[in-house]
């Protein structure tokens, strides 16, 4: 029954209902039965719900919304709000109870740019903007009809320590009376691949098994049916290994330079393990220092490295070095923590089962495990999801003491390169391994409680970290995205996130690990002076083929880390790494909004890196382009590295390299100075690499690549190389993609 009644726009109401949970209204709940009445104004919400046994009472305030209108079926997306740095005073105004009724935003327009802002009308302050990217599909339709658009503010980031400002998200909802029209509109958004950083699509809890169902169901689109058989066999049989009572002592490893999923891989499989069977004695190793950055998972001090020794002779080289003049009482200090505070795997300690986890290449390894391997006994697992390069690992085979082809050839070998992040296959496994976790009714047991929350930061730290905080797959090829948004592989990593927040009552949820890493930066800040100075002086950027950098010398760079482990020696050359890679390849990767450059045509597409150099003979990169392209990878291998398709990781390791030295490309070991013939090479390569040929084919089709010094002083220093690929990189571009029509798309300044 629906009463129309008048009304003004503050209305004591009444509400009374059992079935529809009154805190989505901002009620209190009176009892886990029934709910008492209770009075309250409200200003923008424009039902009421009355409900008492079989009779329900729906009131709609007169002129205020259509009750026939399906808000279900209506054309609407979740999306961030834009600039809302500069209006952080106008949001503290905003009342918490106001995100409860999704209030609507006014528009406002500007006579002199194409841009809207958002008003919120109680206070009538501005909070943000459209942004920009959404702006370039709808700009018209807003402006030239606002009526058909609502903007329902709906709710505000947590405020913590280290957060630099509040965060809002809107629904933006097509109101009018063309919805097939603009549904066709919204689905090119969801298409655009920068507007994908912003939106969000409703998403649903996923446990284990219905990831699993995921992979699988991707396995059998893009490899057939007996592929994803094959995959799901594997799967249990690495959890049936790890459950073999024949397997007592297990030694879990990651790769070296740490980041998040790696981190999250070992930690994750060891409370897996431990959940299972408390008996199973766990070794986790990783062969580097474990970043500051990460201290907060329960755990991490117990990681331990495979050797020090490597890592002592290079820092009584620094001691001496006078390139670190200035730095020697930090990295006399950063010794005695190495030797004092830093643990190693039992030397020559045997182990039933090694389990090695999102490490790529014997290149990340950077170790041997020779005296812990009993050929005899020793069985080896192996998961990552990078392209394979087992070819690589079968030549290291004597040197790592590792045998990834024996993995293979037992069916313990999984290697799934489109998934987002490596965690999420130890999710998997830990599916297999804990039945009870794919039951979302089940509490988790309570002897169980706190490993699972150690099981869950370690997971969702490697989650939040590896895409872009949730917001990319580094992972998809450019045939993924040559399909439809829905046909290509998706693995919902937002919907495990929420899993894994509903499982702990929400106690683990992105915001925790959010926080957490913010806290980590907000202890940075003392150093952000630092920082500023020698990014300031080593960005560098070639609009005219969308390239940007940054290079920091050895001497700065060290001088940084000198600086950081004098205060804290839990430091590591990672984290002051980071303190470049994080804040600044996504700045030089991002669109410009440069009056000058906005309508450049590779502004959306660009390529970014950073260069870091070190004084005992190595630059490291990182190299970032375009979600769904593999310039990254390209450039990556071409320095010995890889990784992800539009992230991926490089090095040169040659004594005394630094940015000014010549350099030559040998290919098969020939000097190839022509980039075109470079590119191709590489492209090929990257190709036979990601095909179904077997290893011996991939072999014999390959091409070395190395980066060497020249001879003759005529080569090319490192930024002249990667300039001169890149080049060839647009001219294939040129050839292969129509121009885009800049004078009849709009594009948009962000303010």
């Amino acid at each position: 029954m629906i009463n129309p009644i008048n009304n003004t726009n503050n209305a004591k109401i009444h509400y009374y209902n059992k079935l529809l949970h009154p805190t989505s209204f901002g009620l209190k709940e009176s009892s886990p039965d029934n709910f008492e009445f209770q009075e309250k104004t409200i200003t923008t919400k424009n039902i009421i719900f009355k409900q008492k046994g079989n009779i329900s009472n729906v009131v709609f305030f007169k002129g205020l919304e259509n009750p026939a209108f399906n808000w279900d079926e209506s054309p609407r997306f979740k999306m961030k709000i834009a600039n809302v740095s500069r209006f952080q005073n106008n949001i503290k105004e905003i009342p918490e109870n106001a995100f409860r009724t999704n209030p609507d935003l006014n528009f406002k327009f500007y006579k002199d740019k194409e841009e809207i802002g958002l008003i919120y009308p109680p206070t009538g302050r501005q909070v943000g903007f459209i942004d920009y990217d959404i702006l370039n599909h709808l700009y018209d339709d807003i402006k030239n009809n606002p009526n058909d658009f609502r903007i329902k503010l709906c709710n505000k980031s947590e405020e913590f320590e280290g957060m630099k400002c509040f965060g809002l998200k809107a629904h933006l909802i097509y109101v009018g009376n063309n919805p097939d029209k603009m549904k066709e509109k919204f689905n090119n958004i969801f298409e655009d691949i920068e507007c994908q950083k912003i939106i969000y699509e409703p998403t649903s809890a996923q446990n284990p098994e219905m990831l699993l169902k995921t992979i699988l169901k991707y396995d059998e689109q893009l490899h057939g049916t007996e592929e994803a058989k094959k995959t799901e066999e594997i799967i249990n049989n690495i959890a049936n290994e790890i459950q073999n009572p024949a397997n007592e002592t297990i030694l879990l490893v990651g790769h070296s330079g740490p980041d998040g999923d790696t981190i999250g891989c070992v930690l994750g499989m060891k409370n897996a393990i431990k959940m299972t069977d408390k008996n199973k004695r766990v070794d986790c190793a990783i062969d580097d220092r474990i970043p500051e950055l990460f201290s907060y998972i329960p755990g991490v001090k117990k990681i331990k490295m495979i050797s020090k020794e490597e890592k002592l002779k290079l820092l009584d080289m620094q001691i001496k070095n006078s390139a670190y003049k200035g730095t020697t009482d930090a990295y006399k200090n950063l010794k005695k923590h190495l030797e004092t505070s830093v643990k190693t795997i039992t030397p020559n300690k045997k182990y039933d089962l090694i389990i090695f986890m999102d490490v790529s290449s014997p290149e990340r390894f950077g170790a041997s495990l020779k005296s812990h391997v009993d050929p005899s006994k020793t069985k080896l697992i192996f998961i990552d999801h990078h392209p394979e390069r087992i070819n690589e690992w079968d030549k290291m085979r004597n040197e790592t003491g590792i045998d990834v082809k024996k993995a293979k050839n037992n069916n313990l070998y999984w290697v799934e390169d489109r998934i987002p992040a490596a965690v999420d296959m130890i999710t998997v496994i830990a599916g297999k391994l804990l039945p009870w976790l794919n039951n979302d009714d089940k509490e988790i047991p309570a002897a169980q409680k706190d490993l699972f929350e150690n099981f869950s930061t370690a997971i969702m730290t490697g989650l939040y970290t590896d895409t872009g905080s949730m917001s990319r797959n580094a992972n998809l090829f450019e045939e993924d995205y040559a399909l439809q948004r829905w046909e290509r592989p998706f693995y919902k990593t937002k919907g495990l996130a929420k899993w894994f927040s509903e499982k702990t009552n929400q106690k683990i949820s992105t915001n925790f690990i959010s926080k957490n890493l913010s806290e980590h930066d907000s202890k940075l800040k003392k150093y952000s002076y630092t920082i500023r100075r020698i990014a300031k002086n080593g960005i560098f950027q070639n609009n005219a083929i969308g390239l940007g950098y940054i290079q920091v010398n050895a001497k700065d760079f060290h001088y940084l880390k000198s600086q950081m482990i004098k205060d804290n020696p839990e430091y590591t050359e990672t984290d002051v790494y980071g303190c470049f890679k994080y804040p600044y390849i996504g700045k030089l990767r991002r669109p410009s909004f440069d009056k000058n450059n906005v309508n450049n045509k590779y502004n959306k597409d660009k390529i970014a890196y950073l260069a870091v150099q070190y004084p005992e003979g190595k630059i490291r990169f990182s190299f970032r382009s375009k979600q769904g392209s593999n310039h990254a990878a390209l450039l990556g291998n071409l320095f010995n590295g890889g990784g992800h398709n539009s992230a991926a990781g490089g090095r040169i390791k040659i004594p005394n390299v630094d940015f000014n030295t010549k350099l030559v490309v040998k290919l098969n070991g020939k000097i190839e100075e022509n980039p075109e013939e470079i590119l191709k090479v590489l492209k090929r390569n990257f190709q036979l690499n990601k095909s179904s040929l077997p290893n011996e084919e991939k072999e014999i089709l390959l091409t070395r690549v190395s980066v060497e010094t020249s001879n003759n002083n005529s080569g090319r220093n490192v930024h002249q190389l990667i300039n001169d690929v890149v080049q060839e990189i647009r001219k294939e571009q040129e050839i292969t993609t129509p121009t885009e029509q800049n004078t009849s798309e709009k594009v948009l300044l962000k303010i």
